[in-house]
């Protein structure tokens, strides 16, 4: 009899954990779906229109990211990231990373995320954080002027980097050179 109950229990608990993934997996398609299907094609991140740091031609990007990498062993300390994000105007939002809003708007202009997996910050205890890195991208499509949006992201990683010994990486995960920009710049216009 011990048998059976064990079978019945644990077919039970099978089940429950099946229907558990199945209604988190709906849930989180319903709140994330917007945001994860910007478009049905694979999109085409900035490395992939240059190489050798040349564009191949003008062709619009889906996304455009660069990484700030600290300098330092330790990497780069939450509790100065969080000051430097609030001074720059970036609020922790959906999918725990940080954003930068157009004003006046929800729009977004660029995110910052950690280049470690799974490139979320921690909703608590963020001044105890620590990481190598940060992944900062807009999307050229979802900004009213990429332009701007482009440069304030520029201009938000090369103070970053100098406010927290770091340096800035372009898509080829090379330091960024006046030529990269230029030719990131040519894809927007």
């Amino acid at each position: 009899m011990d048998k059976d109950l064990l079978r019945i229990v644990l077919i039970g608990l099978g089940i429950s954990l099946t229907v558990g993934i199945y209604l988190w997996d709906r849930v989180k398609k319903r709140r994330f779906g917007s945001i994860m299907e910007l478009s049905k094609r694979e999109p085409k991140f900035a490395e992939e229109t240059m190489g050798e740091s040349q564009v191949h031609s003008a062709q619009p990007v889906d996304v455009v990211q660069f990484a700030v990498v600290s300098t330092e062993p330790d990497g780069f300390d939450g509790s100065k990231l969080v000051d430097a994000f609030a001074h720059s105007r970036l609020e922790f939002g959906d999918m725990k990373i940080f954003h930068r809003y157009q004003p006046g708007t929800d729009n977004i202009d660029f995110s910052v995320a950690t280049m470690t997996e799974p490139g979320t910050f921690p909703e608590e205890n963020l001044a105890e954080f620590k990481t190598r890195g940060l992944a900062v991208f807009f999307q050229p499509s979802c900004v009213n002027d990429p332009l701007i949006s482009f440069d304030e992201m520029v201009d938000f990683c090369c103070k970053l980097a100098q406010s927290l010994n770091g340096e800035v990486w372009d898509p080829q995960k090379q330091p960024l050179t006046e030529e990269t920009l230029r030719s990131l710049r040519q894809t927007l216009l």
